[in-house]
């Protein structure tokens, strides 16, 4: 593999029923001779996960550039230096996650006891998208991998240069009965994989109308699933927030990764008492951040493909362009922009942006502000902006969001112990930390009593006395 070559793609053929069949029955088969059943055996292969990462940090790096010219500090903080973090967090907690938890079931059921065991769910599939690749795929895999599961993982398709390598990188780590990578165009791959035998979960990161597909195809076969969607993510401005700081924080969030984020700030919000300054504000941070020429700038990934940069190129004429706006077909290149004088019932507002382009609006209250964010319902994130701690409070307790920040933007997503995850059409179910190995865990509780103790009160022929001391019991 060349990783320096753009023009690669991954040209494998179609997945056959056959050769999805042989990835079930290998994995069945694992997952029936215990190889992660055991605490020791998951840590090993996490460890192992580890030392092939770090053996190709390199090669990693050159290819997020090669897929989206990735700068090597946002290739590293949020893909290489992100896994390292999970998989160091799930280390140190796991044998406390994997023991079995005593349950105090109250002097009733006296002499008996109960513990929850968690045990895992079986052969699970986990389905990455391109945006943060490397990331996205094996975050998911390490709390899979933890929780005692083996795992077919599929990499996004259009970036595959970095695909190839996470496929070497498993195939070191792993034995192919523990995981398989499968690689090819998810349209064609996934259903051939659900088709030709369960799985045990499914998870998936992606678009919402994917997700619901996978959903609902899950919900016909009864699968649990975890779907990590998007949405419109908020960043709400009031007129007391430190505009310095707010601008810095919400171009950063913006443009990582040139807004192909799913928990970016997809448009802002502004208290219309500092709306003009905000405005000049961020375009001033923008400029400095990124320079007169921001497509010289080394620290401005690309957009994925054509297809991406026609959508969000036809986005630019929904508003009054404040900064930016230059674009450049050839490079997959859309320069940061603000935008103005945007409609509500614009594309711009209608649908998720997922690019460097950002509306901004002004609002009175902080209701006008709610009943903006609740046109379009369930944000996967959102952002306040305030020194007011009441208003915070607000925002937290009466907006719907799947998780977010006060006074920042997308750091929320990068707390190993924190929950990440979606509401309503942004995504259900968490993961990272302990909520990613209960989400690949069964919760299996047991009773356990002893024969030498058996009190007939429960037993028929039922009496009254029996029922009479019962209730004066309870009461």
């Amino acid at each position: 593999m060349t990783i320096a070559d753009p023009t690669l793609s991954i040209t494998l053929a179609a997945l056959t029923r056959d050769e999805a069949r042989r990835i079930h029955r290998t994995l069945r088969s694992g997952f029936r001779a215990n190889r992660l059943r055991r605490v020791e055996d998951r840590r090993a292969a996490l460890e192992r996960l580890r030392t092939a990462v770090a053996e190709r940090e390199e090669a990693i790096t050159e290819a997020l550039h090669a897929d989206l010219h990735k700068p090597a500090f946002e290739s590293y903080t949020s893909e290489i230096g992100f896994v390292y973090q999970d998989i160091d967090h799930t280390l140190a907690h796991l044998e406390t996650w994997a023991e079995p938890a005593s349950v105090d079931v109250g002097w009733q059921l006296w002499p008996t006891t109960a513990e929850v065991l968690r045990q895992p769910k079986g052969v699970v599939l986990v389905i990455a998208p391109w945006n943060y690749p490397f990331n996205l795929a094996l975050a998911p895999l390490v709390s899979a991998v933890a929780a005692g599961c083996c795992v077919a993982l599929k990499p996004g398709e259009d970036t595959p240069h970095t695909a190839l390598v996470i496929g070497e990188i498993i195939a070191d780590a792993f034995a192919e009965d523990e995981v398989q990578v499968v690689q090819g165009p998810g349209a064609q791959v996934v259903p051939t994989l659900m088709d030709a035998g369960r799985f045990d979960h499914v998870f998936y990161t992606g678009s919402t109308s994917v997700g619901r597909e996978i959903g609902e195809r899950c919900g016909r076969e009864l699968i649990p699933c975890t779907l990590e969607l998007g949405g419109k993510s908020p960043a709400v401005v009031f007129d007391d927030a430190r505009l310095g700081a707010t601008c810095d924080r919400i171009a950063w969030g913006k443009c990582f990764n040139l807004g192909q984020t799913c928990v970016a700030p997809d448009y802002v919000l502004v208290q219309t008492g500092v709306y003009n300054e905000f405005l000049d504000t961020l375009a001033r941070k923008l400029r400095r951040a990124y320079g007169e020429d921001p497509q010289a700038s080394a620290d401005l990934a690309r957009i994925i493909n054509d297809k991406h940069f026609q959508r969000l190129r036809g986005l630019l004429d929904a508003g009054s362009i404040v900064y930016g706006g230059g674009h450049d077909r050839d490079d997959l290149f859309i320069e940061p922009t603000i935008l103005a004088d945007v409609s509500v019932d614009s594309p711009l507002m209608r649908e998720e942006i997922f690019g460097p382009l950002l509306p901004v609006l002004p609002f009175d209250s902080f209701e006008d502000a709610r009943e903006l964010i609740e046109l379009n319902p369930d944000p996967l994130a959102a952002y306040a902006f305030t020194e007011d701690e009441e208003r915070a409070r607000r925002f937290v307790e009466e907006v719907r969001f799947g998780g977010g920040c006060i006074n920042d933007t997308i750091i929320h997503l990068g707390i190993p112990g924190a929950p990440f995850g979606g509401v309503g059409a942004s995504g259900h179910g968490r993961y990272h930390g302990e909520s990613g190995f209960l989400a690949f865990s069964v919760q299996k509780s047991v009773a356990r009593s002893s024969g030498t103790i058996n009190p007939p009160v429960r037993y028929a022929p039922y009496r009254d006395i029996y029922l009479k001391a019962v209730k004066w019991l309870l009461d």
